[in-house]
């Protein structure tokens, strides 16, 4: 098989790594688990501050070894710390443990952040294929769906009773996934990262710091995708409790999951042709605006009823069109980037969306402790942000490369 084969397959690796990696079988009823093991909702929104401040100490030196070292060497480290956090989960028990647990996960994903994108984002520019970045970027977001269009319903028969044993059974699933994810990195190719017309002026390091700081748009783009992330982020983390205590049952819950994953899988596939009369911004923008109306429906249902069945639609609603969003922002970032720094950059803007996250986790973990109605109005609050102070205008496109 000659090269161009053989990077050809980076794209089909790339999508089934992100399937095995992303499947999280015990996700839909992650709060319900950590609540089993010892844990409060105030000390669950704190493991994810763990998850935040883990991810702004390994964020930038993780991927910045991506560009030096190896792409797909970090990919494989990434995957092998993902399979241990798996296996930890099963022993965890109590607060500490769980922050523990969850840091070795920060440290992983760390790892893979940016640097799958860049080695996708190279592939295609190595094989003369930019003009499909969209297409193989949406295949990318919508890879992580494809196991979670029926692992809910899994997850929700397994774990009818909330046992320990169907929790080690879930577990133990993402385990395996992991395990073989990392047998099919071993073939991956590195990408060349760099082309003749492209000149490392200080480093790679210090030529991101100075792109960020010269690029008001890359910083704008990176705060407009954090804060919808962090207002579906904000109900999600205590969906299952949420939807439970008002009535809903774990098979519906897992119906309403299987449901926008599938829609989202398919969405994420279609990326490139969605809409082709609007760029990425437009789309965007567009998107931000619905998205933040169908967060203020939310919150009047639960000031104004608490119908549980509205609820689990208007979720479903928030979770597809925050998730859609992912190709557009990843082809803005990485037009903005060099190839000799790709992975580099979009981890500074993964670093400035944890340095975000970091004090509005902790706003939710206290916020929580008043009631469902006033995290829902903070997360409307983000969304609002992001369609006024924050938003993408016609400037955003005029400035990315």
């Amino acid at each position: 098989m000659d090269r161009k084969s053989k990077l050809k397959r980076n794209f089909k690796l790339i999508f089934w790594i992100q399937v095995l990696t992303e499947i999280k079988v015990i996700n839909v009823i992650s709060t319900l688990f950590m609540i089993a093991r010892g844990l409060n909702l105030s000390q669950i929104y704190i493991t994810a501050i763990v998850f935040s401040m883990v991810a702004i100490l390994s964020e930038v030196p993780s991927s910045y070894l991506a560009d030096k070292w190896s792409r797909k060497g970090l990919i494989t480290v990434s995957i092998a710390l993902g399979a241990f956090f798996w296996f930890a989960s099963i022993f965890a028990y109590g607060f500490v443990a769980f922050m523990f647990a969850v840091g070795i996960f920060s440290i992983s994903y760390s790892l893979m952040s940016g640097t799958d994108e860049a080695l996708i984002y190279d592939t295609s520019r190595e094989l003369g294929e930019e003009n499909k970045s969209i297409k193989m970027l949406g295949r990318f977001y919508a890879a992580p769906r494809l196991f979670k269009m029926f692992g809910p319903l899994i997850a929700v028969l397994i774990a009818r009773n909330l046992s320990n044993n169907q929790f080690v059974l879930l577990l133990s699933i993402d385990v395996i996934a992991n395990l073989i994810a990392l047998y099919l990195s071993d073939y991956l190719i590195e990408p060349k990262h760099t082309q003749s017309n492209e000149k490392i002026q200080k480093g790679v390091l210090l030529d991101t710091i100075d792109l960020f700081k010269n690029s008001p748009n890359l910083i704008n783009i990176t705060i407009n995708r954090t804060l919808l992330f962090l207002a579906s982020f904000a109900i999600w983390r205590i969906s299952s409790e949420y939807l439970t205590s008002r009535g809903a049952t774990l098979l519906l819950l897992g119906l309403g999951i299987t449901s926008f994953q599938a829609i989202l899988f398919w969405a994420n596939m279609r990326s490139h042709s969605w809409f082709k009369k609007w760029n990425s911004y437009e789309m965007i923008s567009r998107l931000n605006v619905v998205c933040t109306v169908v967060l203020f429906l939310f919150w009047i249902n639960e000031i104004f009823g608490s119908n549980w069945v509205v609820a689990i639609v208007l979720l479903d609603l928030i979770f597809i069109i925050e998730g859609i969003r992912g190709p557009y922002f990843s082809e803005l970032i990485n037009r903005e980037a060099h190839s000799y720094n790709r992975a580099t950059t979009i981890s500074g803007s993964n670093l400035l969306t944890e340095i975000i996250k970091l004090p509005l986790l902790a706003v939710f973990s206290v916020i929580i402790a008043f009631g469902y109605s006033y995290l829902f109005g903070s997360a409307l609050i983000l969304g609002i942000l992001s369609i006024s102070v924050f938003r993408l205008t016609k400037k955003t496109e005029l400035l990315v490369k």
